[in-house]
């Protein structure tokens, strides 16, 4: 019976044995399995969006989103407004870097949706351009005298095949109408003087454009958004928007009218006579840009009243419309 029953015994043994070996052999493979298949779908997630950055960043600019309440809407929140189909300047401008990318895409999507999206300023981490307010206070010498009624240095590409699309052809006429002018100063710069050795270079170049001129010019390229808005508010530069149909951030709570001009895409060839030249009238946009510029810079810590304020209080009424939209939230 001992003996039968030690057979018994180790048998059971051997078997719980086997058993433990086998479940931790099988939980390992299928571990590595798993581990495989996760990390190749998140290497794809990963190297899917750097590839498409460029699209995103030239049609969306979509930096975060926010899930309300169920049902789930997509909070965008976007430094483009753009409220116009776009889809064949950025057909265009996608197909110059990825052949036929734009055949397989819907391109006609909104990127914002004013029912529900809000516009955010972008990321600004040029010190002097953030410090530059603060500073010319202090040093005189950083206040340039404003020679020029309005000032423009970018790319400017006039050439067949759907180029037309690029700034709606405004910056194009532009050159050709005011190249020579003292007044109103347009620059043309290869795409590449922003890169390399001769980026030093442009940036002090396109610097000094902002500090002598009274208004800046802030005309589309193949998006509407473009950074020169903000940059203009930094340097002390009277903002001249030359795009329609487009929202600008914080809109809701700020009144662009006190420290910025709006220049209809039609008119953009009239700039001498739709800028304001009148001396008092300057002034007061001057003064609208000193005490406003604080809101389009992003501070770590935040501070009352920078862009992360003033972005908070968008979410917040923003969720908070959803919200009644919805039935969540009582007005």
């Amino acid at each position: 019976m001992s003996g039968v029953g030690g057979r018994a015994c180790s048998g059971w043994v051997l078997g719980v044995v086997l058993g433990v070996v086998l479940g931790v052999v099988l939980g390992v493979v299928l571990g590595v399995v798993l581990g495989v298949v996760m990390g190749a779908v998140g290497c794809c997630i990963v190297v899917g969006c750097y590839l498409l950055l460029p699209f995103v960043t030239v049609c969306c600019r979509l930096p975060s989103v926010v899930l309300t309440r169920p049902p789930h809407h997509l909070l965008h929140r976007t430094n483009t407004g753009e409220l116009h189909d776009r889809s064949q300047a950025y057909a265009t401008y996608t197909n110059m870097y990825a052949q036929n990318y734009y055949k397989t895409r819907d391109l006609t999507l909104p990127c914002f949706n004013p029912w529900k999206d809000i516009v955010a300023p972008p990321m600004i981490n040029d010190q002097d351009m953030m410090q530059w307010h603060e500073r010319s206070r202090v040093d005189k010498n950083l206040k340039l005298k404003r020679t020029h009624l309005a000032t423009f240095r970018g790319t400017i590409i006039d050439k067949p095949g759907g180029w037309h699309h690029y700034s709606r052809s405004i910056r194009q006429h532009w050159l050709k109408k005011y190249e020579f002018d003292e007044n109103i100063k347009i620059t043309a710069v290869h795409p590449k003087e922003g890169f390399g050795n001769k980026a030093a270079n442009y940036q002090q170049t396109y610097r000094t454009d902002f500090l002598t001129s009274t208004y800046c010019l802030c005309p589309p390229g193949w998006a509407t958004w473009t950074p020169r808005l903000y940059e203009a508010l930094l340097l002390g530069c009277i903002p001249a928007v030359i795009a329609d149909d487009n929202v600008l951030p914080f809109a809701r709570t700020l009144d662009y009218t006190q420290f910025a001009v709006h220049v209809p895409e039609k008119d953009a060839n009239d700039l001498e006579n739709l800028l304001p030249t009148n001396e008092e009238r300057i002034l007061e946009l001057q003064q609208g840009v000193s005490k406003v510029y604080r809101a389009f810079i992003y501070n770590d810590p935040p501070i009352q009243g920078d862009a992360f304020h003033y972005l908070m209080k968008e979410l917040e009424w923003r969720a908070k419309s959803l919200g009644v939209m919805q039935g969540f939230v009582k007005e």
